[in-house]
């Protein structure tokens, strides 16, 4: 009797320290973060159009509490350069915090091809892509922001201001581009306002991004944010720095107070002690506390 109690105590034992391992096991697997490189959302010219997707490993979390909001992550590089693994960190972090993020590449201006709009045509595309493929990747279609920097920040704006402009993709033709949020790291929003022409030379970059000179003020107009705010607009939350050379912060400032008079109030924050970049560590610490709260209202 002595020797078959003990064995079943060993059993109940082994059992409970078999459980536990597979629970530690697969708490250990389901906050791993996967990134899904190269994704194809879309095809312009012959040329595929590519995503990266980061995301928690599927768990019972989806099945519990349903889909994820999703964030579009849109690099700077003055439309022409740059690539979206730039924003790998934060799309790491924001799946952390239980987010789908999609770091989005977009078609470059050059010389002679791709002036605006084609940049807004590829990410609004992405945006339709993401709601047509919302329930594979467990994002809800009805929260959906938008993160940029710098030329990222402009595109990202448009998104939160403009609607589809183009309906090419029949497959699409249900989808909207507009997003919920807008969180924009020194964008552009008046692009009829000249630019710096000190390194790096932002007003030639505006110039070759909209394809004409200034006296196509209406190619201007046409392609900033601030021309398009109205009351159906997305919220947004603009962070500047004061001493930005290659944007001024009289760009967002200008924006911010037009938002407040037209839609909703954005949330401001600016830093007296930051360039072109949130580079303070208390500084970044403060935005990033501060976009997470931001999100979680979207």
């Amino acid at each position: 009797m002595e020797i078959r109690s003990t064995f079943r105590f060993w059993l109940f034992g082994a059992g409970l320290v078999l459980v536990v391992a597979m629970s530690a096991g697969g708490l250990w697997w389901a906050n791993r973060v996967t990134v899904q490189r190269d994704v194809v959302y879309g095809e312009a010219n012959g040329e595929k159009l590519l995503l990266d997707i980061y995301r928690k490993n599927l768990t019972l979390d989806y099945t519990l509490f349903g889909p994820k909001p999703a964030v579009v992550m849109l690099h700077g590089g003055g439309w022409a350069s740059g690539s979206k693994r730039e924003l790998q960190e934060l799309g790491m972090d924001l799946a952390q915090q239980g987010y789908v993020a999609f770091s989005v590449e977009y078609r470059f201006v050059t010389p002679n091809s791709n002036p605006h709009p084609t940049q807004l045509d590829d990410v609004q595309r992405a945006v339709r892509w993401i709601r047509a493929n919302a329930a594979h990747y467990q994002v809800d279609p009805a929260h959906i922001s938008a993160a940029g920097v710098s030329a990222g920040a402009h595109l990202a704006a448009l998104l939160g201001t403009t609607d589809t402009r183009v309906h090419l993709d029949p497959a699409l033709t249900a989808y909207s581009s507009r997003v919920n949020c807008v969180a924009s790291w020194y964008g552009l929003f008046d692009l009829t306002q000249p630019f710096p022409s000190t390194p790096p030379n932002m007003e030639e970059q505006v110039t070759r991004f909209v394809g004409s000179n200034r006296s196509n003020t209406d190619a201007y107009r046409k392609a900033s944010p601030i021309t398009y705010i109205d009351r159906n607009n997305a919220q947004f939350m603009l962070i500047h720095g004061e001493l930005d050379s290659t944007i001024p912060i009289s760009q967002t400032r200008q924006f911010a107070a037009a938002l407040q008079n037209v839609s909703r109030p954005p949330i401001l924050l600016t830093f007296a002690n930051e360039g072109h970049g949130i580079l303070h560590s208390a500084n970044v610490t403060a935005v990033r506390q501060q976009f997470l709260t931001f999100l979680k209202g979207c």
